[in-house]
């Protein structure tokens, strides 16, 4: 999904409990190694501000970077692409304890999600898109990744690309709606 930018990842939430198993860590840990690695990108690029894309507890977690980690005036762009915005009843079913601590945080009834969503999910207002599928079983009920907020373009993926199916997961690899993200991302 390149086209023109420079494209970084990075693999976090790690616990010495699930060896090689990402996105399991305590949030919070998490978006701070997120909000760390967006640092060394600025500081190595000498760029002033990125474009942050994530998905699913991915694009939950740029919100949370960018709204209590104090890195909203660095970030361009923000996609969230089937985010776990509002947590979702999935895990509302996980245990309470466990090496899994992002299953018990992304319970729409966590104090992760309740502190996330106070003050709104964009109050420095950054250009953001949510993009959801009506196919996700992971983040239920889907409409709860939708934000109305000013600057929050919300796409339904069904109702922008014609007969497409895509699931929580089946999303990332759906190449109209990466082409899609790409292009959203170039618009001035």
């Amino acid at each position: 999904m390149s086209r023109g930018h420079c494209v970084f990842g990075i693999n976090y939430g790690a616990v010495k409990q699930l060896p090689g198993v990402y996105a399991t860590g305590d949030m919070v840990r998490s978006a701070e190694q997120i909000a760390t690695f967006v640092r060394e990108i600025l500081a190595e690029t000498g760029h002033e501000k990125v474009s942050m894309v994530g998905h699913s507890q991915g694009g939950t977690l740029a919100f949370y970077v960018a709204n209590r980690l104090g890195l909203a005036d660095r970030i361009e762009r923000l996609v969230a692409i089937a985010p776990s915005i509002r947590g979702t009843q999935v895990a509302n079913w996980a245990p309470t304890s466990g090496p899994c601590a992002a299953c018990i945080q992304q319970s729409s009834q966590s104090d992760f999600i309740r502190a996330l969503s106070d003050g709104g999910f964009n109050p420095h207002r950054l250009k953001t898109l949510v993009m959801a599928t009506e196919n996700d079983a992971v983040v239920v009920p889907w409409r709860q990744q939708l934000i109305d907020e000013p600057l929050v373009d919300n796409v339904i993926l069904q109702r922008e690309i014609a007969n497409v199916r895509a699931t929580h997961s089946g999303i990332m690899r759906n190449a109209e709606a990466m082409r899609y993200v790409a292009d959203w991302l170039n618009k001035q």
